[in-house]
């Protein structure tokens, strides 16, 4: 069968040769399609009986164990009654040789028939410590009887709330008269000045309002913590570090923009400067160095 063709051939020869199987009136199956399903029927009994074998066999390995589980059972309980120290100290030993366990149990055996009388005391113990438990339970009940304590805390926050309230009326009329002492703490620092006010601007008032300060002295002046403010209270606070040199002046717009050395912004969205008002700048101290009023 070296030659290729020849055994093409010989596998056509074989699909072509039929053989009639006793079945019904006969079926015409040719030798190639019968060898097919002889393999295939003997594949799939191989298949079934690998399976069988495993699950079988793999379950065989399970009862050996209940096996020697059993085996500890009699142990403790023949030794218990006689000597409780030896069944401690055995235990392992009878998991792994169970053999010698077995000549224990009959020498026990002949002995617990002198004991019986000693294992009836234990149950009386039990039944008094029973009763002293739920007494304990009814003490801790009359607790929650204090409850009525947050009723008092609940009646003296109103009057916490309503105390606080005057305060902050009575502060507001002591700083209203601090306008009316402007005129006397002028002349301390004589060279800062407010010398011009822009108040009612052409076009829209917030765009062209400003304040101009003036530091008419020759040395600068760091203004920190200084304000400018209105007869209304409206307050603008100079930035941290500003310093205004000697012989120099600054605008105060009212409207937002970026701060420099000769213009600072308010940021507000609406105008300050009324027709009749009065610009006081103060310093760190809220002492009035200087005011304008139109």
């Amino acid at each position: 069968m070296s030659d290729p063709g020849k055994f093409a051939a010989f596998l056509r020869r074989l699909r072509q040769d039929n053989t009639m199987l006793p079945i019904g009136g006969g079926l015409s199956v040719s030798w190639l399609e019968l060898h097919a399903i002889i393999v295939f029927v003997c594949c799939a009994i191989c298949s079934c009986c690998a399976i069988s074998s495993y699950v079988f066999g793999s379950a065989s390995l399970y009862p050996a164990k209940p096996a020697s589980t059993s085996t500890p059972r009699p142990t403790r309980t023949a030794t218990a009654a006689h000597t409780p120290t030896q069944t401690l100290t055995q235990s392992p030993a009878t998991t792994s040789t169970p053999p010698p366990t077995v000549p224990t149990v009959p020498s026990v055996l002949a002995t617990p028939t002198q004991p019986p009388p000693t294992a009836t005391p234990p149950p009386p113990q039990p039944t008094p410590t029973l009763p002293p438990e739920p007494t304990s339970t009814p003490t801790h009940t009359p607790t929650p009887t204090q409850t009525p304590e947050p009723t008092a805390t609940i009646t003296p926050t109103p009057t916490a709330t309503t105390t606080n309230t005057p305060q902050i009326g009575t502060s507001t009329l002591t700083n209203t008269p601090q306008p009316t002492d402007t005129p006397t703490p002028t002349p301390i620092p004589s060279d800062m000045h407010v010398a011009y006010v822009e108040y009612n601007p052409p076009g829209p008032d917030l765009d062209g309002e400003y304040v101009l300060i003036e530091n008419q002295g020759g040395g600068s002046q760091d203004m920190t913590g200084w304000t400018l403010s209105d007869d209304n209270f409206n307050t603008y606070f100079f930035p941290v570090g500003f310093i205004l040199d000697g012989e120099a002046s600054v605008h105060v717009w009212t409207k937002g923009g970026d701060d420099t050395a000769a213009d600072l912004y308010w940021g507000r969205s609406d105008a300050v400067w009324g027709n009749q008002d009065t610009a006081i700048l103060r310093d760190n101290a809220a002492t009035v160095i200087d005011s304008l009023s139109w």
